[in-house]
């Protein structure tokens, strides 16, 4: 076999990363394919945006997992190129990114049942069950074929990790090397927070499952975009919804029901323009419309534009907060998504297929578009939009003027 080629040790972590975004992206192009039929409408255009915006989930769900080798591998020592350690690292990484492997793998099958990518909530699934030996057996006899997949792309990966073989800089002081090593551990530490988070902007929180949604043209697609382990590691420990029933459904519909159905007299559908504004930090008190008791009749309030507004306008006073925070406000505003245990953004039903205002009415004829002032991904709003059925978003990057942008939204 050809000795492997030795290079500058960082150059070889770069290999080997990039290796496994290839593995990753292999992976995903098979998932697609295993489930093709489930995506009936993705385009070849469509695909190439999937298999793009996909790279942020993987090399995110990368560092995860390898975190720990990457430490090992970047500490400012030269004893790490003795060959006992180095065949410990390699180790580390294939059990590590061969569990990774398999849990992508595993949702190439499983994702037929759930139509959804797995979470951490699998656990709680399967806690209980006492036979998972012979149910992973059974598992492997009936989908060898996925078996066969992940074999293959584990020795790749086994074959391809030494195909480069690290050396120690140049440096013969080995209190130099050690500050030079340090230097550069702290460039891949910054690089790895950037990774994780999904960007380096101080508006954007970390990437979540939703974040797929601006990527794709409907919410099944998101799987695709997702990979199994980054889905797994961003629900860990998040709270799930119990299914709960407090009074018969029938019994509930005699007593309330929030659905109202017209008749055949009822006015037809009048396509008046909807404008849905929303602020923070904003609530009823503010209004003097709509609390003219207030001083005695004199309160004048803080928003004298929208009362003048809301003196011409269907006005619903008994106003009640949906959410508590920023990132409650779409699809508490938007599509009637109370703020639970879970913000929906975070949480793990964030790829399911829900029906916002702006769907709702694109199925009336409408066109849609959602603006916001923060930079493009600040809380997952562009994400949001997409899948509550907005046309268009526009954010910071389309506004396109950065001198009007007081650092702030």
């Amino acid at each position: 076999m050809k000795p492997a080629k030795e290079v500058n040790e960082y150059i070889v972590l770069v290999y080997r990363v990039a290796l496994m975004m290839l593995l990753y992206s292999v992976s995903r192009i098979a998932f697609y394919l295993f489930n093709i039929g489930f995506f009936p409408n993705v385009t070849f255009s469509g695909f190439l945006t999937i298999m793009k915006g996909g790279l942020m989930f993987d090399i995110s769900a990368l560092l995860y997992i390898n975190m720990l080798y990457l430490l090992l591998y970047l500490l400012p020592f030269r004893f790490k190129f003795k060959s006992a350690y180095q065949s410990m690292l390699k180790w580390l990484f294939l059990i590590s990114n061969s569990l990774g492997l398999a849990a992508n793998v595993f949702d190439f099958i499983y994702y037929r049942f759930t139509l959804k990518r797995t979470t951490w909530s699998i656990f709680d699934i399967f806690k209980n069950e006492d036979n998972m030996p012979g149910l992973w057996i059974r598992f492997l006899y009936d989908y060898w074929y996925a078996f066969l997949f992940w074999i293959v792309v584990v020795l790749l990966m086994y074959f391809l990790y030494d195909a480069l073989k690290p050396k120690p800089m140049r440096i013969k002081s080995p209190w130099l090397y050690g500050l030079c090593s340090l230097l550069f551990l702290g460039i891949f530490a910054g690089l790895a927070i950037v990774g994780i988070r999904g960007g380096y902007r101080h508006s954007t929180r970390p990437i979540n499952m939703s974040n797929s949604g601006k990527f794709v043209n409907s919410p099944e697609e998101m799987a695709i975009v997702l990979n199994t382990p980054f889905s797994v590691l961003r629900t860990f420990g998040k709270k799930t919804f119990e299914l709960t029933s407090y009074i018969p459904e029938e019994q509930l519909d005699e007593i309330f029901t929030p659905e109202y159905h017209l008749s055949s007299g009822d006015s037809a559908f009048n396509k008046m323009n909807v404008v849905v504004i929303i602020l923070e930090s904003f609530n009823r008190e503010h209004s003097a419309y709509l609390n003219p008791h207030l001083d005695k009749g004199n309160y004048k309030g803080y928003t004298p534009f929208l009362d003048s507004l809301m003196q011409h306008s269907l006005t619903f006073s008994n106003a009640f907060a949906n959410g508590r925070k920023s990132i409650d406000a779409m699809p508490s505003i938007l599509a009637s998504f109370p703020a639970l245990v879970q913000p929906y953004i975070s949480s793990e039903y964030s790829s399911n297929k829900i029906n916002g205002l702006a769907g709702l009415l694109n199925d009336c004829g409408y066109h849609s578009s959602f603006f916001h002032g923060a930079p493009n991904g600040s809380m997952g709003f562009d994400a949001i939009a997409r899948l509550t059925g907005f046309d268009h978003y526009y954010g910071k990057t389309e506004f396109g003027n950065d001198r009007e942008f007081d650092g702030y939204w």
